[in-house]
């Protein structure tokens, strides 16, 4: 049987000529000058047939072949490839190009759910343990850039609020899985947060309020009438009482930085008469504090248990005080205008 001296078949039945053929790739493809020759070549054959990317994609329609977008190589053959790249590194420059190649690329939904699959209960993307040079390593990357709101990325660059948008949203609505909790529990257990860390989640917790991102949830809710969640009895109280002489009112509508003494939520926004009420059976450490600085530049109505003893029984008063007709004194009375 007679074949030329590229068939597959010659190859096959001459492995000394193969391994001849591959020493003198490897000498060629090894010397920069043949490289650059061989890349100049290529370069003019495309530049003088614009149109043969075309036709081989039409060719390879017509004859029904496989192209090489969907191919992947064998177990064997990837293990080969991986032998081979061990121990080099890229350089600078073809990462950069790299980098720039891939930017601004999407992954289609199926990339997706394969890296997903791939990645699911693996710390890395090949599902082995680091070294301890790897550690070591990322742990220097990694040293003073924390994560978080408004802190620094990888490099050492402020993050851009399309950046941190981004990050919410994709963040919104994911939760970690009871494994996780227990195992972020065990991780923090004894430890206690310095007063610098400290002084850092109160900044992001207080710019979530004061953004709407986050609210207080408690584990007992009263209901008002019209079915909406309120802290309190008394607060619920007070709302149906409004409601009762068709007093407009909002529930905690926004958010004040009080400074140093963090954020202060009214209870109650009454938008007919820009009035704000806040109803308190008990103070906690400085919500005395901040009721009292956002009075001074608020209209604010107080309601304790002295107040609010009086309004359950009377109700008309909570109407009449609001519309400015009668004010509450310190002797535990009220003082009604004189007409």
């Amino acid at each position: 049987m007679s074949y030329g001296a590229n068939t597959k078949e010659y190859w096959i039945e001459h492995p000394e000529a193969r391994l001849k053929k591959s020493a003198d790739s490897k000498e060629y493809w090894n010397d920069p000058k043949s490289r650059q020759e061989m890349s100049a070549k290529i370069k003019a054959w495309w530049a003088n047939h614009k149109d043969a990317k075309h036709s081989i994609g039409e060719i390879i329609k017509e004859r029904g072949l496989t192209p090489f977008k969907g191919r992947h190589p064998t177990v064997e053959v990837r293990a080969q490839m991986s032998a081979s790249q061990k121990g080099k590194h890229l350089s600078e420059e073809t990462k950069t190009k790299l980098s720039a190649a891939l930017k601004g690329r999407p992954r289609s939904e199926e990339t997706k759910l394969k890296l997903s699959v791939a990645l699911r209960g693996n710390h890395n993307p090949l599902g082995h343990k680091h070294t301890e040079e790897a550690r070591a390593k990322m742990t220097l990357a990694q040293m003073g850039n924390k994560k978080g709101l408004g802190n620094k990325s990888h490099s050492g660059l402020e993050c851009s609020p399309e950046a941190k948008a981004k990050l919410r949203i994709t963040s919104t609505g994911r939760h970690h899985t009871e494994e996780t909790k227990a195992k972020l529990s065990a991780s923090h257990l004894g430890k206690h947060p310095s007063e610098k860390t400290r002084r850092k989640q109160s900044e992001i917790a207080k710019l979530a309020f004061l953004e709407g991102r986050r609210k207080i949830h408690y584990a007992k809710w009263a209901s008002t009438r019209r079915g909406i969640k309120v802290r309190s009895p008394w607060e619920a109280k007070v709302c149906d009482i409004l409601t009762d002489f068709g007093i407009a009112w909002d529930y905690e509508p926004q958010a004040f930085d009080m400074g140093k003494l963090g954020v202060y939520i009214p209870d109650l926004y009454l938008p007919a008469f820009d009035k704000w009420i806040e109803v308190k059976g008990w103070w906690k450490k400085n919500a005395k504090a901040k009721y009292k600085k956002f009075a001074k530049t608020h209209k604010a109505l107080l309601i304790e248990k002295r107040q609010y003893d009086v309004i359950t029984k009377y109700p008309h008063i909570l109407k009449d005080w609001i519309e400015g007709d009668v004010k509450p004194l310190k002797n535990h009375t009220w003082q009604y205008k004189l007409v």
